[in-house]
């Protein structure tokens, strides 16, 4: 019973010292004079059309040359700017890959998708990318 309080009570403290070292994080890491965007590589999806049913792979890469705070992307229908679906990854890493897919749902015919990705690095710089598609019923 002992061994467990201390157990317990080693857990509670350390998880505190991870979130406040997390709180006292110098989120520019000395690079507030950078100004370089992320570099944002959108490899899937590529195709310019797709039909219901399909599968959209989603392979994109975000880099940059300091530490990158966040990145997301997402489907969106244009113009009724509807987000079909989201992916957001926190990062201090100087790259986020995302390896996933979406199936495409019921959509009207010649429905126009954007699929879109932004991405900040801890210096506050941000980068944008978007592939456009249309959704076929055949």
């Amino acid at each position: 019973m002992k061994y467990k309080n201390l157990l317990i009570v080693s857990a509670i403290l350390i998880g505190y010292s991870a979130c406040k070292k997390d709180d006292d994080h110098d989120h520019n890491h000395g690079n507030s004079d950078d100004k370089t965007s992320p570099t944002i590589s959108i490899n899937d999806p590529k195709k310019a059309e797709y039909e219901i049913g399909d599968t959209a792979f989603v392979n994109v890469l975000v880099t940059d040359n300091v530490e990158l705070h966040e990145a997301k992307c997402w489907f969106v229908t244009r113009p009724q700017n509807d987000t079909l679906w989201l992916n957001k990854r926190h990062s201090h890493a100087k790259t986020i890959e995302f390896k996933t897919y979406y199936v495409i749902g019921n959509l009207p015919e010649e429905q126009k998708v954007d699929f879109e990705v932004v991405a900040e690095d801890e210096a506050g710089n941000k980068g944008y990318q978007k592939h456009s598609f249309e959704v076929h019923d055949h």
